[in-house]
């Protein structure tokens, strides 16, 4: 019996293709989240810091020029923290997209996958059962050889 081909293999390797390039997209993505988050958490932790430094300004003794700066030190913190807040967003909506987009690729690669290991199991049932038909005729072809030489 013929070796078994699969005839979607092409489409099969460049499914696995196509999926390993949306994990690496994905992957790049989760890299760019974490910078973002780490970005985001250290200007959030430097907002603190002058909040801080403002509250203690304000119990000590200092003139209101010195408290100005600081709110105004506040105030510029506070506006790139919320850009950074919402580069953090858009970036961890673009994870969020590529991973939709890598779970569709396994998707596709698995039904090809799927269907691949049916159609090879089928083909194995039927070799099973051709080689069976096969040492059958062979059993019958040496009875019928053994019945001729008695009889003869």
């Amino acid at each position: 019996m013929k070796p078994f081909r699969y005839r979607l293999e092409t489409v099969l390797s460049l499914r696995l293709r196509e999926e390993d390039q949306a994990r690496e997209v994905y992957s790049q993505s989760l890299q760019a989240r974490a910078r973002a988050e780490a970005k985001l958490l250290q200007e959030r932790t430097t907002l603190e810091e002058y909040h801080t430094a403002l509250c203690s300004a304000r119990a000590g003794v200092s003139n209101r020029q010195h408290q100005l700066l600081f709110l105004n030190a506040l105030k510029q913190q506070q506006g790139l923290c919320d850009r950074c807040a919402a580069e953090f967003a858009v970036v961890e909506k673009m994870a969020n997209q590529q991973r939709e987009v890598m779970l569709a690729a396994r998707r596709r690669r698995e039904a090809l996958s799927r269907l691949k290991e049916r159609q090879q199991h089928a083909w194995q049932i039927e070799a099973a059962r051709v080689e069976e038909v096969m040492i059958g005729d062979l059993i019958t072809a040496r009875y019928g050889l053994c019945m001729r030489e008695v009889g003869a």
